[in-house]
């Protein structure tokens, strides 16, 4: 699949995140948006790289694996721990600080994490 047209199309269309302007979505379609992200670079990156085995490629392919939408650069970790879980520090025990520090302009795009809202009116 990797050596696929499909893929090359797929690999080209992700390109074209970087025209994506996150501040004229709202917060259910920025929640929608990075929701479907993460989920195409996990498959993208699987695909491209191969799926992580073992205990540090894991945690090294969720760091560096990312996708640049609109002047920023999100990682699988970005994405879900710093705009999806609402910038709280990673799970792991070895992280003590939130996933963007203080002055990161990536923060402006961080949607609410409240587990009995939903997106589904």
């Amino acid at each position: 699949m990797k050596s696929s047209e499909e893929f090359a199309q797929f690999s080209q269309d992700t390109a074209k995140l970087k025209l994506v302007q996150l501040a004229t979505l709202n917060e259910d379609d920025r929640k929608c948006f990075f929701l479907n992200c993460y989920n195409a670079l996990v498959i993208h990156g699987y695909l491209a790289n191969g799926v992580p085995v073992s205990m540090s490629e894991k945690m090294n392919f969720f760091k560096t694996q990312s996708y640049r939408i609109g002047p920023n650069i999100y990682s699988l970790d970005d994405m879900e721990h710093g705009i999806l879980r609402e910038n709280r520090k990673h799970p792991s025990f070895l992280v003590w600080r939130p996933q963007f520090g203080d002055n990161d302009p990536r923060k402006q795009f961080i949607v609410k994490c409240d587990r009995f809202r939903s997106i589904v009116h």
